[in-house]
């Protein structure tokens, strides 16, 4: 999984968690790392008001839109609330063709120097996406 933060030219990755039994994994993956993008907006020294997040998967885009989803999904969506209301964040996530999201598409596949001829200057980080898979968030 990755992202990055165009504003603050940071990138980070993270290996692949174990998703839940019944969970379409890319779907998960997805929506986990839009998780994880929240998850670390929420953590800034001076947190943003109004946050878009994009990814090229429309599923996310409809749940983190609707706030409905599979049980699977749930925890994600349930996390994602309380961060959203602990932070005051508005949250927008959007859809992005993968072939333009570069840079996210090449940390989420390890492929570093992709995204450092794209992003020259990018500094590199791994990240732990929030543990939602065993039905609670214990970061939150």
């Amino acid at each position: 999984m990755g992202y990055w933060s165009p504003d603050r030219r940071e990138g980070f990755a993270s290996e692949l968690p174990p998703p839940p039994p019944n969970a379409d994994t890319i779907f998960w993956f997805e929506a986990l790392c839009v998780l994880s993008a929240l998850q670390y907006a929420t953590t800034l020294a001076s947190p943003p008001s109004r946050l878009a997040i994009f990814t090229d998967n429309l599923n996310t885009v409809q749940i983190f839109s609707s706030f409905k989803a599979h049980d699977t999904y749930n925890d994600i969506l349930l996390f994602a609330a309380r961060l959203l209301i602990r932070s005051r964040i508005d949250l927008r996530v959007f859809h992005i063709p993968g072939e333009q999201n570069t840079i996210a598409d090449a940390l989420s596949r390890g492929l570093f120097d992709i995204a450092f001829q794209y992003a020259p200057g990018l500094k590199l980080y791994s990240f732990q996406p929030p543990r939602v898979t065993l039905g609670y968030a214990k970061e939150c």
